[in-house]
């Protein structure tokens, strides 16, 4: 089964050289490994010796890079799902847009990763795909990219069977738009080719919730360097990622075990690949380690839930309630949560946080 391996880390003077040291080593053992890049990838680059374009070339025996281009990426997706609106709209809708006229909103790269991810995991071209972001944050935002789209999908599609697109379309734009549009909006048709967009989500799904997506932490042991480490710890537990293990500076180890426990963690020695090459030979094939364990406990008798949110104060975590779903808002990230199938009908009656759990009171 191909699997994908994010880092996050990326503010490390460890994270460039680990994440090069991952690939070689995986494609040492033979693995048909592909190393996708963010741009701008100059550190990437530079340690390589050669620029990347968006096309996988050849770096070493079973090992490929490429470096994302998001605007050749966008017109590829647009063209792709142009063949599927195209027949459910009017012509003179679509004839008036061009994919290489349109430019890119925020969040788009995101998505546009997600989906170069997807097709590298279900080409059966690669035993392996490692992905480093430009940015943690963004990073993080892909992590959570597929599960926070399958519930804006769900929702889209409820509100969908409620909605009278035509007469929307014509009670907000009257007769410019009538003119513009130039006929009807075929909205089962519409929904057959969303119907195709959530086959691509589900294949994502599969990958995210199948256990073939896993998370790593890059740290330092500058200032800072730990509390960074659980930061990024916490918020991927928010996107509910499969976080294996932390790769720690040596001198910052025993601070890093004692913040981020469950999560193993494992020494780095230096800063150049040779070195980081030698500490990932000596973990015992860390491209399987399965996800750290995440506590939480459901306590029926008490009514409680106690959720796991490491890296976080109290004034950084919220709560709410909205259909039968609990909300947790912790740093940048906000988590979905069911109610437990006990405490369906219950109103949250408390909530505290005391680092680092956040324990639910219902009743």
């Amino acid at each position: 089964m191909t699997r994908i391996h994010c880092f996050l880390g990326s503010q490390s003077p460890r994270y460039v050289p680990t994440v090069l040291a991952a690939a070689r080593q995986l494609a040492d053992l033979g693995q048909r490994t592909l190393l996708v890049l963010a741009a701008p990838a100059c550190r990437f680059e530079a340690q390589l010796g050669r620029s990347l374009t968006g096309e996988p070339q050849t770096l070493a025996p079973n090992l490929q890079g490429l470096r994302l281009e998001s605007l050749r990426e966008f017109e590829r997706i647009c063209s792709r799902l142009e063949g599927l609106v195209r027949p459910h709209l009017p012509a003179p809708l679509l004839d008036k847009v061009f994919p290489a006229e349109l430019p890119l909103l925020p969040g788009f790269d995101g998505l546009l990763t997600l989906n170069r991810l997807r097709e590298a995991y279900t080409s059966g071209d690669y035993d392996a795909v490692i992905y480093a972001g430009a940015g943690d944050l963004e990073t993080l935002r892909l992590l959570g990219a597929t599960e926070a789209s399958d519930w804006y999908y769900s929702r889209l599609l409820q509100e969908l069977d409620l909605l009278d697109l035509n007469r929307l379309l014509t009670d907000l734009s009257g007769p410019l738009g009538a003119v513009l549009v130039g006929g009807t909006v075929d909205v089962a048709g519409l929904r057959r080719a969303l119907d195709q967009v959530r086959g691509w989500l589900d294949e994502t799904l599969v990958v995210s919730r199948g256990g073939a997506l896993t998370t790593l932490l890059v740290g330092d042991d500058g200032p800072g360097g730990v509390e960074t480490l659980a930061w990024l710890y916490g918020n991927a537990l928010q996107m509910q990622a499969a976080v294996t293990a932390a790769l720690v500076p040596v001198a910052a180890i025993t601070p890093a075990v004692e913040q981020l426990t469950p999560l193993p963690c494992f020494p780095l020695h230096g800063t150049d690949v040779e070195t980081c090459l030698a500490d990932l030979h000596r973990l015992d094939r860390w491209d399987r380690l399965p996800a750290a364990h995440v506590p939480q406990d459901i306590d029926r008798a008490q009514r409680q839930v106690r959720v796991f949110l490491p890296g976080f104060t109290r004034e950084q975590v919220k709560l709410s309630l909205f259909r039968q779903q609990l909300t947790i808002e912790a740093g940048e990230q906000r988590r979905k949560i069911p109610v437990p199938a006990a405490f369906q009908g219950l109103q949250i009656t408390a909530g505290r946080f005391e680092a680092p759990y956040l324990t639910i009171q219902f009743g």
